[in-house]
């Protein structure tokens, strides 16, 4: 959980009043579906510079946390009897969502001492889920040469990877480690993130970095979802990012 004695309520709360009295029409209709420009466009620079994620605003989804984004992105993606490859142990939501869509999850086992195991039983899958940046819930760090074997099976499989980076801006020292979507050639990786680690977990917003092919596709799941995350807030934390920080 964040500190949130530390966080600047003050800052936040002039930010959203001053959102809230000059907003209009383009903060209190059902505009951007998609999620407010000028969040889209901060969230892609500071990807960017922390994270080495490579993107364009119009690739990025915001949504009301990450939780939402599992559950767009299993509509989206799978069918019944689909299979996804998940981490064991593993982030118990995640697996919530793509069992509900129907999917078969198959383990692929994770150890303090020999890492992601990435050789679980045929067939490919349609979906792996990984945190590569910090195990949930072991709290290591995918090396490497798995996140090669990673992106080469995805690219033989046709298979998509959703990489929840949760919490991957917290080191103990050294900078983050770059996200596999920075290394990602094939267009086959999905970055989702959440602000619930970093400000504070009712804000309730969460983001995801979509590839190119699949960007055009999302509106059609929102629409039928109505998982729409406020503008107002979103108007105001982009404020936050972009004079705040």
């Amino acid at each position: 959980m964040p500190d949130s004695q530390s966080f600047p309520f003050g800052v936040w709360g002039r930010l959203v009043a001053r959102r809230a009295s000059h907003g209009g029409e383009t903060l209190f209709g059902t505009y951007d579906v998609t999620g407010h420009p000028a969040l889209k466009e901060a969230i892609a620079g500071y990807l960017y510079s922390a994270r080495g994620v490579r993107c364009r605003p119009e690739q990025i989804v915001i949504t009301t946390g990450a939780q939402a984004a599992f559950d767009l992105l299993a509509r989206l993606l799978l069918d019944p009897g689909d299979t996804v490859w998940m981490e064991e142990p593993g982030y118990y939501g995640a697996k919530a969502a793509f069992t509900v869509a129907g999917a078969k999850i198959l383990p692929i086992p994770v150890d303090q001492e020999r890492g992601w195991r990435l050789d679980p039983p045929a067939p490919l899958p349609r979906l792996i889920y990984v945190t590569p940046a910090c195990q949930h819930p072991l709290g290591i760090t995918m090396r490497m040469e798995e996140r090669l074997r990673l992106l080469d099976i995805a690219e033989t499989g046709n298979s998509w990877v959703i990489e929840d980076d949760f919490d991957g801006e917290y080191r103990f020292q050294g900078r983050p480690v770059p996200a596999i979507q920075s290394m990602d050639r094939s267009g086959r990786v999905i970055y989702v993130g959440t602000f619930a680690k970093l400000l504070f977990p009712a804000l309730r917003l969460g983001f995801m970095v979509l590839p190119i092919e699949l960007a055009g596709r999302i509106v059609n799941a929102l629409s039928t979802t109505g998982q729409f995350a406020p503008l107002l807030l979103q108007a105001a934390l982009a404020d936050f990012i972009t004079e705040a920080t």
